[in-house]
Protein backbone atom coordinates (compact mmCIF):
# COMPACT_ATOMS: atom_id res chain seq x y z
CA UNK A 1 0.00 0.00 0.00
CA UNK A 2 2.91 2.39 0.67
CA UNK A 3 4.15 2.15 -2.92
CA UNK A 4 0.61 2.63 -4.27
CA UNK A 5 0.20 5.66 -2.00
CA UNK A 6 3.49 7.11 -3.26
CA UNK A 7 2.41 6.64 -6.88
CA UNK A 8 -0.95 8.31 -6.21
CA UNK A 9 0.58 11.24 -4.29
CA UNK A 10 3.01 12.02 -7.10
CA UNK A 11 0.33 11.69 -9.78
CA UNK A 12 2.23 8.98 -11.65
CA UNK A 13 0.66 6.37 -13.96
CA UNK A 14 -0.62 3.32 -12.11
CA UNK A 15 1.50 1.12 -14.37
CA UNK A 16 4.65 2.55 -12.74
CA UNK A 17 4.34 -0.11 -10.03
CA UNK A 18 6.01 -2.69 -12.28
CA UNK A 19 8.74 -0.18 -13.15
CA UNK A 20 9.44 0.44 -9.47
CA UNK A 21 9.68 -3.30 -8.79
CA UNK A 22 12.05 -3.77 -11.72
CA UNK A 23 14.26 -0.95 -10.43
CA UNK A 24 14.29 -2.46 -6.93
CA UNK A 25 15.25 -5.90 -8.26
CA UNK A 26 18.05 -4.43 -10.36
CA UNK A 27 19.69 -2.97 -7.25
CA UNK A 28 19.08 -5.85 -4.86
CA UNK A 29 22.43 -7.56 -5.46
CA UNK A 30 24.41 -4.42 -4.66
CA UNK A 31 22.23 -3.30 -1.75
CA UNK A 32 21.89 -6.64 0.02
CA UNK A 33 25.10 -8.41 -1.02
CA UNK A 34 26.24 -8.81 2.60
CA UNK A 35 22.82 -9.78 3.98
CA UNK A 36 22.55 -13.45 5.02
CA UNK A 37 18.90 -13.52 3.91
CA UNK A 38 19.51 -11.73 0.61
CA UNK A 39 17.78 -14.40 -1.48
CA UNK A 40 14.70 -14.25 0.72
CA UNK A 41 14.52 -10.45 0.40
CA UNK A 42 14.83 -10.66 -3.39
CA UNK A 43 12.12 -13.31 -3.49
CA UNK A 44 9.74 -11.14 -1.45
CA UNK A 45 10.35 -8.16 -3.75
CA UNK A 46 9.83 -10.25 -6.89
CA UNK A 47 6.56 -11.61 -5.48
CA UNK A 48 5.30 -8.15 -4.54
CA UNK A 49 2.04 -7.51 -6.49
CA UNK A 50 2.45 -4.14 -8.23
CA UNK A 51 0.55 -4.59 -11.47
CA UNK A 52 -1.59 -1.77 -12.81
CA UNK A 53 -4.84 -3.36 -11.64
CA UNK A 54 -3.41 -4.09 -8.19
CA UNK A 55 -2.22 -0.51 -7.72
CA UNK A 56 -5.58 0.80 -8.94
CA UNK A 57 -7.45 -1.43 -6.49
CA UNK A 58 -5.27 -0.31 -3.58
CA UNK A 59 -5.62 3.38 -4.44
CA UNK A 60 -9.40 2.98 -4.61
CA UNK A 61 -9.44 1.20 -1.25
CA UNK A 62 -7.32 3.92 0.35
CA UNK A 63 -9.55 6.62 -1.14
CA UNK A 64 -12.63 4.84 0.18
CA UNK A 65 -11.05 4.57 3.64
CA UNK A 66 -10.14 8.27 3.69
CA UNK A 67 -13.67 9.17 2.60
CA UNK A 68 -15.12 6.99 5.35
CA UNK A 69 -12.85 8.59 7.96
CA UNK A 70 -13.94 12.04 6.77
CA UNK A 71 -17.61 11.08 6.98
CA UNK A 72 -17.13 9.69 10.50
CA UNK A 73 -15.33 12.83 11.70
CA UNK A 74 -17.96 15.10 10.15
CA UNK A 75 -20.76 13.20 11.84
CA UNK A 76 -19.03 13.46 15.23
CA UNK A 77 -18.45 17.22 14.94
CA UNK A 78 -20.87 19.42 16.87
CA UNK A 79 -20.73 22.36 14.44
CA UNK A 80 -19.14 23.47 11.18
CA UNK A 81 -17.78 26.61 9.60
CA UNK A 82 -18.41 26.45 5.85
CA UNK A 83 -16.46 28.15 3.08
CA UNK A 84 -17.64 28.24 -0.54
CA UNK A 85 -15.36 29.04 -3.46
CA UNK A 86 -16.78 29.31 -6.96
CA UNK A 87 -14.43 29.30 -9.94
CA UNK A 88 -14.21 28.33 -13.61
CA UNK A 89 -11.79 25.69 -14.89
CA UNK A 90 -9.83 25.71 -18.15
CA UNK A 91 -12.75 24.04 -19.96
CA UNK A 92 -15.04 26.93 -18.97
CA UNK A 93 -16.97 24.73 -16.52
CA UNK A 94 -18.10 26.33 -13.28
CA UNK A 95 -17.01 24.49 -10.14
CA UNK A 96 -17.99 25.00 -6.51
CA UNK A 97 -15.64 23.94 -3.74
CA UNK A 98 -17.38 23.11 -0.45
CA UNK A 99 -14.97 23.34 2.49
CA UNK A 100 -15.80 22.66 6.13
CA UNK A 101 -13.79 23.55 9.23
CA UNK A 102 -14.63 21.63 12.38
CA UNK A 103 -13.14 20.28 15.60
CA UNK A 104 -12.23 16.66 16.26
CA UNK A 105 -11.46 16.56 19.95
CA UNK A 106 -8.85 19.27 20.52
CA UNK A 107 -7.77 19.36 16.87
CA UNK A 108 -9.17 21.79 14.31
CA UNK A 109 -9.51 20.40 10.81
CA UNK A 110 -10.30 21.95 7.46
CA UNK A 111 -11.39 19.52 4.76
CA UNK A 112 -12.57 19.76 1.18
CA UNK A 113 -15.91 17.97 1.24
CA UNK A 114 -16.72 18.16 -2.45
CA UNK A 115 -16.01 19.96 -5.72
CA UNK A 116 -19.43 20.22 -7.34
CA UNK A 117 -20.22 21.13 -10.95
CA UNK A 118 -22.67 23.98 -11.47
CA UNK A 119 -23.91 22.85 -14.86
CA UNK A 120 -27.37 24.39 -14.45
CA UNK A 121 -26.14 27.89 -13.59
CA UNK A 122 -24.56 29.98 -10.86
CA UNK A 123 -27.65 31.43 -9.22
CA UNK A 124 -28.33 31.11 -5.51
CA UNK A 125 -30.66 28.16 -5.99
CA UNK A 126 -28.04 26.31 -8.08
CA UNK A 127 -25.40 26.78 -5.37
CA UNK A 128 -27.92 25.75 -2.72
CA UNK A 129 -28.78 22.52 -4.56
CA UNK A 130 -25.09 21.67 -5.03
CA UNK A 131 -24.30 22.24 -1.34
CA UNK A 132 -27.27 20.23 -0.13
CA UNK A 133 -26.32 17.37 -2.47
CA UNK A 134 -22.78 17.43 -1.07
CA UNK A 135 -24.15 17.36 2.49
CA UNK A 136 -26.47 14.48 1.65
CA UNK A 137 -23.64 12.42 0.14
CA UNK A 138 -21.61 12.76 3.36
CA UNK A 139 -24.62 12.50 5.69
CA UNK A 140 -23.93 16.02 7.03
CA UNK A 141 -26.63 17.85 8.95
CA UNK A 142 -27.04 21.39 7.54
CA UNK A 143 -28.30 22.74 10.87
CA UNK A 144 -24.81 22.24 12.34
CA UNK A 145 -23.40 25.01 10.11
CA UNK A 146 -22.88 28.14 12.23
CA UNK A 147 -20.94 30.37 9.81
CA UNK A 148 -20.49 30.76 6.06
CA UNK A 149 -17.62 32.43 4.22
CA UNK A 150 -18.19 33.52 0.62
CA UNK A 151 -16.95 36.02 -1.96
CA UNK A 152 -19.91 38.33 -1.31
CA UNK A 153 -21.51 38.06 -4.76
CA UNK A 154 -25.30 38.57 -5.10
CA UNK A 155 -25.79 34.86 -5.79
CA UNK A 156 -24.27 34.20 -2.36
CA UNK A 157 -25.56 37.02 -0.16
CA UNK A 158 -28.68 38.19 -2.02
CA UNK A 159 -31.46 39.25 0.35
CA UNK A 160 -34.18 37.17 -1.33
CA UNK A 161 -32.68 34.48 -3.57
CA UNK A 162 -29.05 34.35 -2.42
CA UNK A 163 -27.58 31.07 -1.26
CA UNK A 164 -27.19 32.14 2.37
CA UNK A 165 -30.82 33.26 2.55
CA UNK A 166 -32.00 29.95 1.11
CA UNK A 167 -29.71 28.05 3.48
CA UNK A 168 -31.01 29.95 6.51
CA UNK A 169 -34.58 29.14 5.48
CA UNK A 170 -33.66 25.45 5.36
CA UNK A 171 -31.78 25.32 8.68
CA UNK A 172 -34.21 27.70 10.44
CA UNK A 173 -31.43 29.52 12.31
CA UNK A 174 -29.18 32.46 11.56
CA UNK A 175 -25.56 31.95 10.51
CA UNK A 176 -22.55 34.22 10.86
CA UNK A 177 -21.51 35.60 7.48
CA UNK A 178 -17.88 36.28 6.57
CA UNK A 179 -16.47 37.93 3.47
CA UNK A 180 -13.42 36.23 1.94
CA UNK A 181 -10.41 38.41 2.80
CA UNK A 182 -8.55 37.35 -0.37
CA UNK A 183 -11.34 38.84 -2.49
CA UNK A 184 -11.23 42.03 -0.43
CA UNK A 185 -7.46 42.25 -0.88
CA UNK A 186 -7.87 41.88 -4.64
CA UNK A 187 -10.41 44.71 -4.73
CA UNK A 188 -8.18 46.88 -2.56
CA UNK A 189 -5.16 46.24 -4.76
CA UNK A 190 -7.14 47.03 -7.90
CA UNK A 191 -8.45 50.33 -6.55
CA UNK A 192 -5.22 51.45 -4.89
CA UNK A 193 -3.14 50.68 -7.98
CA UNK A 194 -4.99 53.44 -9.86
CA UNK A 195 -3.47 56.04 -7.52
CA UNK A 196 0.07 54.79 -8.11
CA UNK A 197 -0.13 53.87 -11.79
CA UNK A 198 2.43 56.59 -12.67
CA UNK A 199 5.04 55.21 -10.26
CA UNK A 200 6.01 52.13 -12.35
CA UNK A 201 6.23 54.30 -15.46
CA UNK A 202 8.62 56.75 -13.78
CA UNK A 203 10.74 53.92 -12.37
CA UNK A 204 10.94 52.28 -15.80
CA UNK A 205 12.07 55.55 -17.40
CA UNK A 206 14.78 56.04 -14.77
CA UNK A 207 16.11 52.49 -15.14
CA UNK A 208 16.10 52.70 -18.93
CA UNK A 209 17.96 56.02 -18.80
CA UNK A 210 20.64 54.61 -16.50
CA UNK A 211 21.19 51.51 -18.63
CA UNK A 212 21.00 53.24 -22.00
CA UNK A 213 24.60 54.48 -21.86
CA UNK A 214 27.61 53.21 -19.94
CA UNK A 215 28.44 56.77 -18.79
CA UNK A 216 25.03 57.17 -17.15
CA UNK A 217 25.41 53.83 -15.38
CA UNK A 218 28.90 54.63 -14.06
CA UNK A 219 27.80 58.07 -12.87
CA UNK A 220 24.87 56.52 -11.02
CA UNK A 221 26.95 53.78 -9.35
CA UNK A 222 29.63 56.26 -8.29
Amino acid sequence: FQISLCIAKHGKPLSDGDTIKTAMLSECNSLFHDFPNRDKIIQHISEMPLSRNTVKDRVQRMASDVSQQLTTDLQKATCYSMCLDESTDINNHTKLAVILRYAVGDIMREELVKVASLSEGTQGIDIYNAVMEAFLSQDIRPEKVVSITSDGTPSMVGATSGFIQLFVQETKHEVIQFHCIIYQEALCARESSKKFENVPKDVTKIVNYMLAYALNFHQFTS
